[in-house]
């Protein structure tokens, strides 16, 4: 009896880690391969997106359009999570990474997500030259 608890348990707070982690992995994987459509599959209803300090509150179909264009000037090449931090709450999380376009740029990446109805979504992205 005893065993089988640990095995629900641990099953269970596996699935919770991962179902916390989705958002912010899925969007490094996204930008990595240029998958618009992946990445806004998370994004809030509107979500802040700033590109080299150029701020702009953002619905899905118009920040589709914003990511995209970028992603037509710098290729993705790679781009991959360095570090993170959560809040106290555990409501609230941030990655940043590292992109890497095919044209040579390096950019970094910053993703920040929020709890929504039991669902993580990306509230803001911001991508920053650092050449």
């Amino acid at each position: 009896m005893k065993s089988n608890f640990l095995v629900f348990f641990f099953v269970l707070l596996g699935y919770a880690l991962s179902a916390q982690t989705v958002p912010k992995q899925i969007a490094f994987d996204a930008i990595a391969s240029g998958d618009v459509e992946a990445l806004i599959n998370y994004f809030d209803h509107h979500v802040e997106l700033c590109f080299n300090d150029q701020i702009q509150v953002l619905d899905k179909q118009a920040a589709s359009k914003a990511i995209r264009s970028f992603f037509e000037k710098n290729p993705p090449k790679s781009c991959a999570p360095i570090h993170g931090g959560v809040s106290k709450n555990n409501s609230s999380q941030y990655k940043i990474g590292s992109l890497t376009s095919t044209n040579g740029k390096n950019f970094r990446v910053f993703v920040y997500t929020e709890e929504e109805a039991g669902k993580k979504v990306i509230k803001e992205l911001r991508i920053m030259n650092v050449n």
